[in-house]
């Protein structure tokens, strides 16, 4: 992992705005994020607009990977996750800090093996439509030139909305990073 978009996170966070700053107000940006077990799946698009300068409010889409293993051949809306959820900001408003996110998603979801041990393992595995509160910390770093950056991890309560269902509920803790445009 590249130490520079760390080390831009954390300067974002430490160095205060003053009224010199030639950063230029950037109020919303477009990310590329990847994580296993978070809320957009394992690669979705994130929109975030600064709604306040201490809070921020994202949604995304994204295709989870549960799904995709599910079946031989999934639909693309089989794979779909969605992602809402507002984040307070700690730090620089400007720039990027620590972030403190309270949120929803949802998508398909099932009860399969990482690793098999029986012969022969199973190819599919039924799913359920699945409605996540979500948890999260993260940092978030935008630059003067645009660069945003992002870092977080949380924890996901999940619940049962479709019928049949694979499981009542299901807990599942997440990583995830980010990278895109900051406008």
């Amino acid at each position: 992992m590249p130490v520079t978009p760390i080390l831009l996170a954390l300067l974002a966070v430490a160095l205060p705005v003053t009224e010199e700053d030639p950063a230029p107000a950037r109020q919303s940006a477009l990310y590329l994020e990847a994580g296993p077990g978070s809320p957009l799946g394992v690669i979705g698009i994130e929109s975030v607009t600064r709604i306040a300068p201490w809070m921020e409010m994202s949604f995304g889409l994204g295709l989870g990977l549960n799904a995709l293993e599910s079946q031989a051949q999934p639909g693309p809306g089989h794979m779909l996750q969605w992602s809402l959820m507002p984040r307070l900001i700690l730090g620089n408003s400007r720039t990027g800090g620590v972030t403190l996110g309270l949120g929803a998603s949802g998508g398909n979801y099932g009860d399969f093996q990482f690793i098999c041990f029986d012969s022969p393992c199973q190819d599919t595995f039924p799913v359920s439509y699945f409605v996540w509160g979500n948890v999260e910390v993260g940092v978030e770093a935008w630059t003067p030139a645009g660069l945003a950056v992002r870092f977080f991890g949380g924890y996901a309560h999940g619940w049962c909305a479709s019928s049949p269902c694979v499981a009542a509920a299901t807990d599942l803790p997440y990583l995830g990073a980010g990278v895109g445009y900051a406008f």
